[in-house]
């Protein structure tokens, strides 16, 4: 069966509630390299439609689940993947590359897995504790109809899935690609699909939370929170560039901050900020006794102790979102700064 037909047949019915967006993306253009030292899922077998466990090596946080298994699952056309199930009713969903893939070394005169793999499947988990990377490898992979139709696989593409310990950072990675007929490799759609799915009941048949997916030209491309999957389902459109990066990182919550921030008296400016950043406390029961800077993938780039008055600068800092966690005798404060 066709992936996207596959996809709408396993969702369709499935309703969606929530409001709050969990996830922002951010787009880069990055070098591509091949893992070195990962282990390979499927060896010298050639796969269509697989399933294989991969431990994350860490919790790893996705929506409201902490996960530290993933399973790319048999039903997903080998770039969807699941939670583990372990026999329950309910699972989240994640699509980071949403095409019939197939092992260009797949043989349709037998039909079956064999020997003689040219695509593999590999993971590799690196980094220091706290700091750790789980990094999974879809290597020359092919696409089920353009082997189907031709028996020799015309068309290829790679990719990483990336996900972060501590900021639960997602990255997408994209590596050298060959695609010359959108009909064949995304079945009559514009482009694959990317999506984020927080989780499907299948007693009940609602997807009880968010979903996203990816639209619009690759280059920038914008995610686009759905409300029905038949009907709003989204296809990137057109071939994403060797090189793109998508990153979807965590929305920083501050709503809770923002009532503290304001009981406490507390201000920061200017924000945008480009050189000195001031923050100012008027509150004579409460005192500031750290700030941190930290950045969108969790790292700390400043921590400095400080009093009710304090200049920070930012001059020396690249452009973009920061979060500024201001530790008072009252509470934890965080807020969003960007950097012109």
């Amino acid at each position: 069966m066709q992936f996207r037909s596959l996809l709408i047949s396993f969702l369709l019915g499935f309703t969606l509630w929530g409001n709050a967006q969990t996830y922002e993306l951010s787009i880069t253009n990055e070098p591509y390299n091949d893992l070195v030292g990962s282990t390979s899922l499927n060896g010298n077998i050639t796969w269509d439609d697989p399933q294989f466990n991969i431990p994350i090596g860490f919790d790893f946080n996705y929506f409201t689940k902490t996960l530290n298994e993933i399973v790319i699952s048999e039903w997903g056309s080998g770039g969807t993947l699941t939670e583990p199930t372990n026999g329950a009713e309910n699972s989240s969903l994640f699509v980071p590359y949403g095409a019939d893939l197939i092992d260009r070394g797949y043989d349709f005169m037998i039909d079956e897995p064999s020997v003689g793999s040219l695509s593999s499947i590999s993971y590799l988990t690196e980094g220091s504790e706290g700091n750790r990377i789980l990094k999974i490898e879809w290597n020359n992979v092919g696409f089920y109809d353009d082997l189907e139709t031709n028996l020799v696989s015309s068309y290829f593409t790679n990719f990483q899935l990336w996900l972060y310990e501590g900021s639960n950072q997602i990255e997408i990675r994209f590596g050298e690609n060959f695609i010359d007929d959108l009909e064949v490799t995304f079945e009559g759609e514009t482009g694959t699909l990317i999506g984020l799915f927080e989780d499907i009941d299948f007693d009940t048949e609602e997807l009880t939370g968010e979903a996203y997916t990816l639209s619009g030209p690759p280059e920038s491309a914008s995610l686009t929170a759905i409300t029905n999957v038949d009907s709003d389902l989204t296809f990137l459109n057109g071939v994403i560039p060797p090189g793109t990066v998508y990153r979807l990182t965590k929305s920083i919550e501050t709503s809770t901050s923002d009532e503290l921030a304001e009981n406490l008296s507390l201000s920061t400016f200017p924000n945008p900020v480009s050189n000195q950043l001031e923050i100012r406390m008027n509150n004579s029961e409460h005192q500031i006794n750290t700030i941190s800077i930290v950045n969108l993938t969790g790292q700390i780039i400043k921590k400095m102790d400080s009093n009710n008055q304090t200049s920070i600068d930012f001059s020396a800092l690249n452009s973009g979102i920061y979060l500024l966690e201001i530790s008072t005798s009252a509470g934890v404060i965080n807020q969003k700064i960007i950097k012109e």
